[in-house]
């Protein structure tokens, strides 16, 4: 009988975890998918019908143009067609629903269906001197157009979004061909501990987590902990 020791169980077994098929969502969003040629309604979220008060059988096997504004299923078709709409979702428009005003995101996903995402939409205090967004990254792709050297650009890149985002910490974190990686750019504020130069094994990150980033350019996460859920997980 062979022995297994602990650290090398736990290691294969995040290896095989399935994180990029969770098999739900986080409850402050709600999701449907649809077929693009019909318009029917395939899969839906079960908060669906709550976040945008209608009833179930308005849903279920409905079409789209029944559940949503024209002008934002027009947006949702829209943006459906950009190329990188099969690699990341794409903001699609905002209107409202059950007194609140829901923002919508879409995207392809491999099997064809058109997935569209409802979130909730963050009304933050009006500030007269903050930036546009859009155009704050605008100006971040633009100054990266404009640096050749890789090291240069991630340097600015992690600025640049920190600039943006307000987090504690930005860094960039280069993967080796092996799967080992390694933190080769970083801006912090305050006092947060340096993370530059630091190197990670393979197993630090699973190899389905980094297929997932190579897959999806962005990956938000509104919160980590959802009930029946280990938030340190």
């Amino acid at each position: 009988m062979t022995d297994i020791k602990p650290d090398l169980l736990a290691l294969a077994q995040c290896e095989s975890e399935p994180i990029h098929t969770p098999g739900a969502i986080q409850p402050f969003g709600a999701l449907f998918a649809f077929d693009q040629a019909s318009g029917r309604i395939r899969y839906f979220s079960d908060n669906l019908p709550g976040m945008l008060g209608v009833d179930l059988p308005r849903v279920l096997g409905g079409d789209i143009v029944d559940l949503l504004p024209g002008d934002l299923v027009h947006g949702i078709r829209n943006r459906l067609t950009l190329r990188t709409s099969q690699r990341q979702r794409q903001r699609a428009g905002a209107a409202s629903f059950a007194g609140r005003e829901i923002e919508f995101y879409c995207h392809i996903n491999p099997d064809g269906l058109a997935v569209v995402e409802a979130e909730p939409l963050l009304r933050e205090v009006h500030d007269p001197d903050r930036t546009d967004p859009v155009e704050q990254v605008r100006a971040i792709l633009s100054e990266l157009a404009a640096r050749p050297k890789i090291d240069d650009m991630l340097r600015y890149a992690v600025a640049g979004l920190q600039q943006l985002t307000g987090y504690d910490r930005m860094k960039a974190y280069v993967y080796e061909p092996n799967g080992e990686g390694e933190v080769v750019a970083e801006v912090r504020s305050g006092d947060v501990e340096s993370f530059l130069g630091l190197r990670y094994p393979a197993w630090d990150v699973p190899t389905q987590a980094r297929a997932s980033g190579a897959a999806s350019l962005a990956h938000p996460a509104a919160g980590a902990a959802r009930p029946g859920r280990d938030p340190d997980r």
